[in-house]
């Protein structure tokens, strides 16, 4: 069973919520500032049951979160950890025609550095639908198989900015086929060239997972993190200049309702999934400040 994780004490005790305002007044050397506001719009006025889950930036080293307003047709909310990463939870008012939630937070974002660790991480590639060793990935992942770790990992990027065709590096939510120039490589959603890099690593038995979130436009995207020499390191194929990180989540159960990405907004109702459904309306903005 899935562990979930409920949050009980303040916002400002569990350490996600930074507890000071004066957080986006810092002068940090390349540090940036960001308002991300969320909007949902539900016209169900039959709904018996309406669930809301709205992912919050991960609280790492270079990322911290403050001054968080929610409102919305519901009576409270709570903030859940869904296999340590942060969700905001709330249940909407079914006695209302149109249902709405509305959320908004100031995040500062500074460089990212690479983060040590003096044990070889464990669970690093667990199987799902998208992200495969064998196959294809296999054949080019055993072209390098006697080279060291770094230089395994220069190759792939090398070979995937190289072969595989320039929309790959663009997150995408539909199923689609990425391919280079002879055969396929992955198919699926919410893929791109840093997941053909993860998985390329997984095939050569190198730790790396795909870190899912938004570009600095309100876009869709991932990043790769490899481990190299004792650290985390990123990867980014695409070279997005900003990255915001939600969580590391993929083919992830909610409430019974199997998610192959968790950087949007997610939801049931009645025990459906809210996104196959195009009367649920979202908006997200991030604007720098």
């Amino acid at each position: 069973m899935q562990r979930r994780d409920f949050l009980k004490n303040s916002l400002f005790a569990t350490g996600i919520i930074a507890s000071t305002p004066s957080l986006l007044a810092s002068s940090k050397k390349d540090e940036k500032h960001f308002v991300l506001s969320y909007e949902a719009k539900m016209p169900f006025q039959s709904a018996q049951e309406l669930k809301l889950y709205i992912p919050l930036p991960m609280p790492t080293h270079n990322q911290k979160i403050s001054n968080l307003t929610i409102n919305g047709d519901f009576q409270n909310y709570q903030i859940e950890k869904i296999q340590g990463a942060p969700f905001i939870f709330t249940q909407l008012d079914s006695q209302k025609n149109t249902k709405h939630f509305s959320m908004q937070l100031n995040l500062s974002v500074s460089p990212y550095k690479p983060i040590k660790s003096n044990k070889a991480p464990q669970n690093h590639s667990p199987e799902n639908r998208y992200i495969r060793t064998d196959g294809a990935i296999g054949e080019i992942a055993n072209k390098v198989k006697y080279l060291d770790e770094q230089s395994k990992v220069a190759y792939f990027s090398n070979f995937i900015k190289k072969e595989v065709q320039p929309e790959a590096l663009e997150l995408r939510s539909e199923i689609r086929r990425l391919s280079d120039s002879k055969q396929t490589l992955l198919i699926g959603e919410n893929l791109n060239a840093n997941s053909i890099l993860v998985a390329l690593c997984h095939a050569s038995n190198i730790p790396a997972k795909e870190v899912f979130g938004l570009d600095s436009k309100s876009n869709p995207h991932n990043q790769a993190e490899v481990f190299i020499n004792n650290s985390w390191h990123r990867i980014d194929l695409a070279d997005k200049n900003d990255f915001i990180a939600f969580n590391h989540l993929r083919d992830i159960r909610i409430d019974g309702i199997l998610q192959s990405g968790a950087h949007t907004i997610l939801g049931s109702i009645d025990g459906n999934n809210l996104q196959y459904y195009k009367s649920f309306e979202t908006k997200l903005k991030i604007t720098e400040v």
